[in-house]
């Protein structure tokens, strides 16, 4: 299980992103509820950058849905 917990890890899962463009159409691809996980995730670890482009890809979907 711990393997599992390493694998799903966003320090690993951003190592396998080059920029962080690549990222944010990462996270444009998941669903609203996937990236509010995400946040909470990549806030854990303290991988504020990343938690930047989830918040406006979220905040990005709010403005559209008004």
């Amino acid at each position: 299980m711990d393997d599992y917990y390493a694998l799903i890890n966003p320090t690993h899962i951003a190592t396998n992103f080059k920029t962080m463009l690549e990222f944010k159409s990462y996270c444009e691809t998941r669903s609203t509820e996937v990236l509010k996980s995400m946040l909470i995730d990549y806030e854990r670890e303290e991988m504020y950058l990343h938690c930047h482009e989830i918040k406006k890809v979220l905040d990005k979907r709010l403005r559209v849905k008004k």
